[in-house]
């Protein structure tokens, strides 16, 4: 993934794998490709250009030769640099870099030590890290204050942490040896309160498409189990129903989030015919509506469903089978005429 891709689309081979994760910057105006395991690994795409480019955003070979360069902070100021060690923990650095120079401008401080290099999740102001040590996450300020130990798991496995939109607890997922669990800790540390206790899947691949995602007001969950999303307070109240998946065509639901702006669901909608295509739907708060964007291939994968933070695009990716393209595919859907229309 050394040379940069062709401006027209006809990505090189050793670089097809550029699309394994995707982030936008605040201005929503471009996508960033993260490639982990490459040297130089962060690619800028920018969007709706006539002349498109890919930029690459570089790094001093005194720095690349001994660390990563990982995945940007919400802001885009600060960018994680990893060094490995062995078995996929190795110690986290961060650095300030400039989006509009595509380089790191400022020195590389140590923010956590003997922990995962690929598991951890920016804070929504960009200020702190979850961080995974020994299956446990911790928080860790950027600032230099002390990281905090939130979870103690034992023999659990942990997974898929989250913070809620307000900063102020983290949700992740559970599984024991009998259930599956979705719990909440306050990001300071303290109580871990379970919110939702389901049998284990037997399938692991069950265990991965049981997802969870905040819901915008930082109070409720919004879980799918039992053939719907339904929203579930934190505070113990009884769940509802958003969407109900068996009244909309639905045997299950795949890799969902809400809107930056709160307004909205997106879903993909799956049925467990194999003949039948996955869709990619949205759910409209204000009207309870739901409007098709796309409809997919039932049994190719999908994954990294984001919003733009202006919410007016989804970004998420797709290995169907196309002939002028390589086999991963990073598709962008501008669904803001369909958002003015509710």
């Amino acid at each position: 993934a050394s040379a940069p891709p062709d401006p027209m689309g006809g990505w090189k081979k050793e670089a097809k794998t550029i699309y394994r994760n995707k982030f936008t910057p605040p201005d929503s105006t471009a996508l960033i490709n993260w490639y982990p395991g490459a040297k130089d690994n962060l690619w800028l795409i920018k969007m709706y250009d006539p002349d498109p480019k890919q930029q690459l955003v570089t790094c001093e070979p005194a720095i690349t030769d001994v660390l990563e360069m990982g995945t940007p902070s919400p802001d885009f100021r600060t960018v994680i640099l990893a060094e490995h060690k062995m078995n996929s923990t190795g110690n986290l650095h961060v650095a300030s870099f400039s989006f509009a120079q595509g380089r790191i401008v400022g020195p590389v401080k140590p923010v956590f030590s003997d922990c995962s290099t690929e598991e951890y999740v920016w804070s929504p102001d960009s200020r702190k890290l979850i961080t995974v040590r020994s299956n446990d996450y911790w928080i860790t300020d950027l600032n230099g204050g002390t990281s905090v130990q939130l979870t103690r798991s034992s023999q659990e496995e942990n997974g898929f942490p989250q913070w809620s939109p307000d900063g102020k607890s983290i949700a992740y997922r559970v599984r024991t040896g009998k259930t599956f669990e979705v719990r909440v800790v306050s990001a300071g540390g303290g109580e871990v309160k379970t919110i939702i206790a389901r049998p284990t899947p037997t399938l692991r691949t069950q265990w991965w498409n049981t997802i969870s995602s905040w819901a915008p007001d930082s109070k409720a969950l919004t879980i799918a189990f039992e053939g719907a999303l339904w929203r579930v307070p934190l505070d113990g109240g009884s769940h509802q129903p958003i969407v109900k998946l068996k009244n909309n065509g639905f045997d299950d639901v795949e890799w969902f989030a809400w809107s930056p702006d709160g307004q909205t669901l997106g879903f993909f909608g799956s049925c467990r015919n194999g003949d039948e295509p996955s869709r990619l739907m949205v759910w409209h708060a204000s009207t309870g509506k739901l409007d098709e964007l796309a409809s997919l291939e039932r049994r190719v994968p999908k994954s990294l469903f984001s919003w733009s933070p202006d919410s007016t695009q989804i970004a998420y990716f797709s290995q169907e089978w196309v002939k002028i393209r390589p086999e991963g595919i990073l598709w962008q859907m501008d669904v803001e005429p369909l958002l003015k229309d509710r």
